[in-house]
């Protein structure tokens, strides 16, 4: 079945109000490719992105969230799959539609939220990861506040505090219990080695890499990229010549003063 035929079917198929909820679930996972099917990716995009809407459409009172969120963790794998991270950002506030009604049992978001924060965190989207993970940790906290194994995403969302914006939204959400409920999971050594080094990842970056302003340019600037470097031979030093373009294209276009990975980490040698 080629991806016009499973478009059609799938749209057959979420239409059949003769049948339940759950029979046209099953149906239309039925038609999940093999991961080494030609075009298995975009075919799951097609397949959970129609469940999902059909959840959001029949069951919107919270009845089948973990359901609805385990969707939302293969699309956002999927999408990740297919290098698509431009769609991250309507899997994000998708889920953030649910989670901000606070209504999600700490079992379900457990099972899911993790999966869905690994593919949201390799792209831009930080704030919405933030509130993701600030939404999921307190709810997980409040139910069960010795919870180990929620420690590394606790690590995460406070990294981000330090390193987004500041917006009052975000300081009238840590509320002295919350903070004492996170301090609980990490030695004072742990806590202040977070505290003294917040980057993510091997390198510090340029903090405006941490600003909405950059989320809503950086795909557009990344597709002009390589639209001007397609032909250009790969070769020693290329990444500098890039990153320099890229300056001079944010500076431009956009008025963002941006630093490059090799001005940023000064004792790493990039070729």
């Amino acid at each position: 079945m080629n991806l016009s035929e499973l478009k059609k079917e799938i749209a057959r198929i979420v239409r059949e109000v003769d049948d339940s909820v759950d029979e046209r679930l099953e149906k239309a996972l039925a038609l999940c490719p093999e991961e080494d099917e030609a075009d298995a990716v975009e075919k799951d995009i097609i397949i959970y992105s129609a469940l999902v809407d059909l959840l959001w459409r029949e069951c919107p009172d919270h009845s089948r969230d973990l359901t609805l969120l385990q969707l939302y963790a293969l699309l956002a794998e999927a999408y990740d799959d297919a290098d698509d991270y431009r769609a991250m950002e309507a899997v994000a506030q998708g889920v953030l539609r649910l989670m901000r009604d606070r209504m999600t049992p700490a079992d379900v978001y457990r099972e899911t939220i993790p999966r869905i924060a690994a593919a949201i965190g390799n792209s831009v989207y930080n704030h919405a990861l933030y509130e993701i993970l600030l939404l999921y940790v307190k709810c997980v906290l409040a139910e069960m506040p010795e919870d180990v194994l929620v420690k590394p995403h606790v690590k995460k969302l406070l990294k981000l505090h330090l390193l987004l914006e500041y917006s009052e939204w975000r300081e009238r959400e840590w509320s002295k219990d919350f903070q004492n409920q996170m301090s609980m999971l990490f030695s004072a050594e742990e806590l202040m080695h977070i505290i003294a080094n917040p980057k993510i990842g091997h390198l510090r970056r340029d903090p405006v890499e941490y600003t909405r302003a950059w989320e809503d340019i950086y795909y557009d600037v990344e597709d002009e990229l390589t639209t001007r470097f397609q032909n250009a031979p790969r070769q020693r030093g290329l990444c500098h010549h890039i990153w320099s373009v890229k300056r001079e294209l944010l500076k431009d276009q956009y008025g963002i003063d941006w630093r490059s990975p090799a001005q940023m980490n000064s004792r790493v040698r990039f070729d």
